[in-house]
């Protein structure tokens, strides 16, 4: 079965920032996330869709192309 959600230590494994950074992003409501219960979890999807976007306003602000 395919994962849909991913944990905080999966979610920022993969975009490679600190547990405490993306806590911090999440709070600040500048991440992709949802709540089930008092657990919070970070869609697939969403994540990685954020990653990317974020990665191409990096290339953007610092003058890179793609």
């Amino acid at each position: 079965m395919e994962c849909l959600n991913y944990t905080p230590r999966q979610a920022s494994k993969l975009i490679g920032i600190s547990e405490r950074t993306l806590w911090k992003l999440t709070k600040e409501g500048k991440v992709p996330f949802k709540k089930i219960g008092n657990r919070t979890f970070y869609p697939v999807d969403a994540i990685k869709a954020w990653n990317d976007l974020e990665a191409i306003q990096w290339r953007v602000n610092n003058g890179q192309s793609k």
